[in-house]
């Protein structure tokens, strides 16, 4: 085969060359050469960074191939700006190629991120897209008076909730978190439906066994005697409490109230105190004597 001469495409032999490969500087004349050899070789086309060049060709235009001018403008005019005697210093020697790769890593994550959120307000502020079924369950708790906030995704809480909306039978069966005061006991229920009492669900946990013996306080005591609450507001540490009727069904429940992904109730014994406000039917009620509850 007749060897192309110097200056003739490498790929079709048969025109002059125009391109040469950043990445195996190969010489083509046309797209269709560009993209036969790489499919041939395998090539990227692109510059290896970090390849070995020999000092004799390490030149201004090897250190500024590949950078945009837009990036060379702002970064000429932050140097000139800071010290004008930068350009005539060793500093000239800047890594053009790291700063032009760390713009392309932005500018990928920003339109990654543009797929997953909606904007609001002339775009600057993101709000992330619910799936279709969280939206529902959003919406079918707010038409029972309940403000539902969800974390993003991979949050602990967030992975932990199992709420969900039967769309079918149109009630919602919630995840509910059991914090018992003075212990490092947390109990989690799932499936909850909705016209469920506390009740029912907390004399569950409290039957005497050898596995809850860090609340055999609580298992010595009449359920009536115990003490429910439920922060009214997720954020804010003086957000103030309700008082839970535990004969009540959640739903009633949770009626005027803003709840992070499940409900967060918190049992105290009849003989503990605490010093938050406190709602009951509608009246704010101050505890601030005996012994302090922390609630977190």
């Amino acid at each position: 085969m007749e060897e192309p001469k110097i200056g003739d495409c490498e790929e079709c032999k048969k025109k002059a060359s125009k391109y040469k490969c950043p990445g195996c500087c190969l010489r083509t004349c046309s797209l269709p050469c560009v993209n036969a050899h790489k499919q041939r070789t395998g090539c990227t086309g692109k510059r290896n960074i970090t390849s070995f060049v020999p000092l004799s060709r390490f030149d201004d235009n090897l250190l500024l191939s590949g950078f945009t001018s837009t990036s060379f403008s702002y970064l000429f005019t932050y140097c000139f700006c800071t010290s004008p005697f930068i350009f005539t210093e060793p500093k000239l020697l800047v890594d053009y190629n790291l700063l032009e790769e760390t713009k392309r890593v932005a500018e990928s994550a920003t339109r990654i991120r543009s797929k997953l959120c909606n904007t609001t307000n002339g775009g600057h502020h993101p709000r992330f897209k619910l799936p279709h079924p969280l939206r529902n369950l959003r919406t079918a708790a707010a038409s029972r008076r309940t403000k539902l906030l969800f974390l993003p995704s991979g949050m602990s809480k967030r992975e932990t909730n199992q709420t969900r909306f039967n769309h079918r039978k149109k009630y919602i069966s919630w995840t509910i978190e059991w914090r018992f005061h003075s212990t490092d006991v947390v109990l989690l229920d799932h499936g909850i439906h909705e016209d469920t009492s506390l009740c029912s669900l907390i004399e569950n946990h409290l039957q005497p066994s050898p596995w809850n013996h860090p609340l055999r306080k609580f298992c010595e005591e009449q359920l009536d005697s115990l003490k429910f609450f439920i922060r009214k507001y997720p954020k804010g540490s003086k957000s103030p409490f309700r008082e839970l009727d535990i004969k009540a069904p959640l739903r009633k429940l949770l009626a005027d109230m803003v709840v992070l992904e499940y409900p967060v109730i918190h049992v105290f014994l009849p003989s503990e105190h605490c010093d938050f406000e406190v709602i009951r039917e509608n009246h704010l009620v101050t505890h601030s004597r005996g012994q302090r509850g922390k609630v977190f």
